[in-house]
């Protein structure tokens, strides 16, 4: 499934890896923006806010949630 052109939600875990989560956030946000996919941005606050923050983009119908933790991995639901 392309991404270009759909409205994402992007979960990121800022203090994963101690901090490398929000680099790798920066690295998803190029390719994201050089591919024309639209995009909003959540960072947790703790245990189970992914969670909270994933319905929430589902119930607001983005067309995926894309959770950017510490390694070059992300998941997309």
């Amino acid at each position: 499934m392309s991404l270009t052109g759909k409205c994402v939600s992007i979960i990121v875990n800022p203090h994963a890896g101690r901090g490398r989560g929000l680099r790798v956030w920066q690295e998803v946000r190029r390719a994201f923006d050089k591919a024309g996919v639209k995009w909003d941005v959540h960072l947790t606050k703790g245990p189970r806010h992914a969670t909270e923050l994933a319905a929430r983009a589902t119930q607001k119908g983005r067309d995926a949630v894309v959770a950017v933790g510490a390694t070059a991995q992300s998941t997309r639901w």
